[in-house]
């Protein structure tokens, strides 16, 4: 990734600009800006080496020396020079880049959030379905009426539902089915007893159960 730092376009107005132009003529204007990129390069600072540097930019030594010491445009610091006005861009650009960083997480929470809000209201509306199927066949069959028949229609629509919830395994499901369509002392299976019979919550707790639950213990008393 190509990284970029300001450049005025007003820099030879700089009032130690004439003084090395003067003398080090537009050779040491260009040593200048190869020097300030390299600082940019190692977070604004760098060992006074000139000898390597040179080196490293193919030019004078000479110059770069007289470049780096002569014209006040650089800080020697205990065997290391740095730029003020690198140091104070390269602050800027370090905000920007936060900035940034933190716009894109804001971005991606956003739309994490989203996807999750989306998810929620699929798997709401889903149970919202499979318990408005449950309840009309509850409320559609007689209080009185527990023919055989009846009985193992009931069954079969509620073996329907609960095995629409193809995420959870068949053994499970079984299970579940039946345990709540056992025959209780009223004569009527035991999901019909309750108020509200939400399958997906139910499967949902039954599954929670299963995994917080040791084996060869009983699940369900």
């Amino acid at each position: 990734m190509k990284e970029y730092f300001s450049h005025d376009y007003n820099a030879r107005d700089d009032e130690k600009m004439p003084k090395l132009l003067s003398e080090v003529g537009y050779e040491g204007y260009g040593i200048y800006w190869a020097v300030v990129e390299m600082l940019y390069k190692n977070d604004g600072y760098m060992q006074l080496d000139c000898k390597s540097i040179a080196f490293a930019l193919h030019c004078d030594s000479i110059c770069l020396t007289k470049v780096i010491n002569d014209f006040d445009l650089f800080i020697n610091d205990n065997g290391r020079f740095y730029s003020e006005s690198v140091l104070k861009r390269l602050g800027i650009r370090e905000e920007i880049s936060k900035k940034r960083s933190n716009a894109a997480k804001i971005k991606w929470n956003a739309s994490a959030e989203q996807k999750q809000n989306k998810s929620n209201a699929i798997k709401e509306k889903e149970n919202k379905e499979n318990d408005i199927k449950i309840n009309e066949i509850k409320s559609n069959t007689p209080n009185n009426d527990n023919n055989e028949d009846n009985v193992n229609n009931e069954k079969q629509l509620l073996r329907d539902q609960v095995f629409s919830f193809s995420k959870y395994s068949d053994e499970m499901l079984n299970k579940f089915f039946e345990y709540w369509t056992r025959i209780e002392a009223n004569g009527k299976m035991k999901f019909q007893n309750q108020d509200q019979f939400m399958i997906g919550m139910r499967l949902a707790t039954w599954k929670k159960h299963i995994d917080k639950t040791p084996k060869k213990t009983t699940l369900w008393n």
